[in-house]
């Protein structure tokens, strides 16, 4: 059986998850040019005393941080505001009012206007970029909130949109009480009228990911999560059990399904997701995964004994339900083990001699994970010292040069990170 790659702490997070409207900001670079007249106004306007192409060449230089700031909102405004300006250079301001925040507050109503207009509706691109410097507004935007909501429920908005119209929310977050409603009711799939089946599910993995930016705040939308966990797409299963375990303890309603991810589900992306999942409630997950790290199927057991590493603190359960995975038949538990109990307890005495012992291990996944996990411990690697001068006259070439770079390491001659 070929070895698990260590997931726990090496990144397999979703992290990812994506935020949504990145993709959306991306289709306005192949979308058809609706609202670009092409051609840039005559260079003799000016905007808060600057051409446009000055303006261009400012915002790059533009120092965020700098309390002056807010002195550049008008002018920025007005760019946005000006629809015989190229697309390009209207999203350009409205990103950046985005990203000075609080000082362009004001700015919000303009940009939120671009959402419902009075006269005729804006082309898509202008509403995709107006989303976009919402959600990099954050919080600031609360009280385009309401407007952002009816827009991701209209069952004329098209995907692109709605999309963006999450991200904008989960931005937001409770800021406003629009956000997490509208969110939960998405996941649900309460808006996904006038969508195809395919594109509903997006837009419900969507919500499952920009959950989880809320992380605690968004245990309301759980029971959602719960329910999301079990649906027909791997991907929305894989979402919704990371966002679980990003909301905490207040999550522990969950367990059972996570748990029944872990052993039952036919993706292992999303039987790591869960397992790191579980690792995420924290206390009250304890039981289930040391119940786990007993489980006959080997792949059940490794990933148990991963997701204890991610634990809070260092409980004397975890620990002793470790202690016991160290004498697991399987190479791959007591590595595994081996890894989450260095990450608990920091004890080089108890786990560098066991660590060192992998080093000769038949399994060459298991070796590099030793090294890796010996290498981790920086000066605290000198309790092993004299096996690692045995090893380097060790017959076999990948041992020996492991434990030289490893000595190395430890007389600060070596280059390894």
């Amino acid at each position: 059986m070929p070895t698990p790659t260590r997931t726990g702490r090496s990144g397999l997070h979703s992290v990812p998850l994506a935020v949504w409207g990145c993709l959306a900001l991306t289709l306005l670079c192949i979308l058809p040019a609706g609202d670009s007249r092409g051609e840039d106004p005559s260079t003799g306007r000016t905007y808060a005393g600057y051409t446009v192409d000055e303006w261009r060449a400012r915002i790059k230089s533009f120092n965020l941080d700098d309390p002056g700031i807010a002195s550049e909102v008008p002018g920025l405004v007005e760019l946005t505001r000006d629809s015989t300006l190229p697309w390009f250079t209207r999203r350009q301001a409205a990103l950046t009012l985005g990203r000075i925040g609080e000082p362009a507050a004001s700015a919000v109503p303009v940009i939120e206007a671009f959402l419902h207009p009075d006269g005729e509706a804006e082309p898509l691109q202008t509403q995709l970029w107006a989303m976009k410097s919402l959600a990099l507004f954050g919080p600031i935007a609360a009280d385009a909130a309401a407007t952002v909501a009816d827009i991701l429920q209209d069952r004329s908005t098209p995907l692109t949109l709605r999309l963006a119209a999450v991200e904008v929310l989960g931005q937001i977050g409770t800021a406003a009480r629009q956000s997490l409603p509208g969110l939960i009711a998405t996941l649900r799939g309460q808006y996904g009228a006038g969508l195809s089946a395919e594109e509903q599910t997006e837009l419900q993995i969507a919500a499952a990911d920009i959950l989880m930016l809320l992380r605690s705040e968004a245990n309301s939308a759980v029971p959602a999560l719960i329910r999301a966990a079990q649906h027909p797409s791997p991907r929305m299963r894989r979402v919704a059990a990371t966002t679980l375990g990003t909301i905490g303890p207040r999550a522990d309603a969950a367990i059972p399904v996570l748990g029944e991810l872990i052993l039952f589900d036919d993706a292992e992306d999303v039987r790591d997701a869960a397992a790191i999942a579980l690792g995420g409630l924290g206390d009250p997950a304890i039981p289930a995964l040391v119940t786990l790290l007993q489980d006959q199927d080997v792949d059940v057991r490794w990933r148990a004994a991963d997701a204890l590493g991610l634990l809070p603190g260092n409980s004397p359960v975890v620990e002793q339900a470790l202690d016991l995975a160290l004498a697991d038949d399987a190479p791959v538990v007591r590595i595994t083990a081996l890894e989450s109990l260095w990450a608990l307890s920091r004890n080089a005495p108890r786990v560098a001699p066991i660590a060192v012992g992998y080093l000769t291990d038949d399994d060459r996944q298991i070796r590099i994970r030793a090294y890796r996990l010996l290498q981790s411990l920086g000066p605290r690697i000198s309790v092993v010292r004299d096996q690692l001068q045995a090893l380097a006259d060790h017959p076999d070439a990948a041992v020996s040069h492991a434990a030289e770079r490893l000595l190395d390491q430890l007389n600060g001659t070596s280059t390894s990170p």
